[in-house]
């Protein structure tokens, strides 16, 4: 069975060729982009809404693999050494201050990483909708449950400290582009918002603005690679933030 996702949705590379790579640093930010690849049209959009937004994004591996943790001191930490300039120049820019805290909002895009989990949850035919599973004769079906366990299993570090970071600063978790129509993929999507809803946090889902588009996005908003959102994406979406009251202008 051929994988829904491609293995390089949110890595390294793809994280490098994503729009918005090379944003300069700004000197006294009033929000934050936070987040995996998909964080650069969030960052181009707040740009294209007049919003003056810091960036820090690291590869979908970083986080999918739980290597980013809060820290109550510094905010995050992180296990390896890859990357890991990134976010040391991160936490230099906002000293003394500290990354994580009250007056610098958050728009992030990270708890999701799902190039990491759908394609080996499928790759033995593994499917999440009955219907699916009734037109498949080698499929092999997955309940709700078993899929919340599984999502759990691998998201539950992330949600942990998606939770603490949200105590610390105003914080809003943007689920990724739609770009992929899979079943197995929507599920995994479906499933982690719900997770973070359950924990309290708050979520926005692209699809209630874009489902007029059908169900994944046109070339017209995407990024060369079509896999990441791009500018205009991205200003839409933090349009479509702003309007509903989930974003805020920090203290700067």
């Amino acid at each position: 069975m051929t994988p829904e996702v491609p293995l390089n949705d949110d890595d390294a590379s793809a994280e490098d060729d994503a729009p918005g790579a090379g944003f300069a640093p700004v000197p006294d930010p009033e929000l934050m982009v936070l987040g995996d690849s998909h964080a650069m049209a969030l960052k181009a959009g707040c740009e294209e809404q007049g919003l003056a937004a810091d960036l820090l994004s690291l590869s979908g591996n970083i986080w999918h693999s739980g290597q980013i943790s809060f820290h109550p001191t510094f905010g995050l930490s992180m296990k390896g050494r890859v990357q890991k300039d990134r976010l040391d120049a991160a936490k230099a820019r906002h000293a003394p201050r500290g990354l994580i805290r009250p007056d610098l909002p958050l728009i992030v895009s990270a708890g999701f990483h799902v190039g990491r989990l759908v394609p080996p949850f499928g790759t033995r035919g593994h499917v999440t909708d009955a219907d699916g599973f009734a037109a498949d004769e080698d499929g092999l079906f997955v309940s709700s449950g078993f899929l919340r366990a599984y999502v759990q299993h691998h998201r539950g570090h992330h949600i942990y400290t998606l939770k603490r970071i949200a105590r610390r600063a105003p914080s809003v978790i943007v689920a990724p582009p739609p770009v992929y129509a899979g079943i197995n993929h929507r599920a995994f999507i479906d499933t982690i918002l719900g997770l973070l809803r359950t924990n309290g946090l708050t979520v926005y889902d692209p699809r209630d603005d874009f489902a007029h588009l059908g169900q994944t996005l046109p070339a017209d908003y995407l990024a060369p690679d079509g896999v990441h959102g791009n500018a205009r994406y991205g200003s839409e979406v933090i349009g479509a933030l702003m309007s509903r009251g989930l974003i805020r202008r920090g203290a700067g």
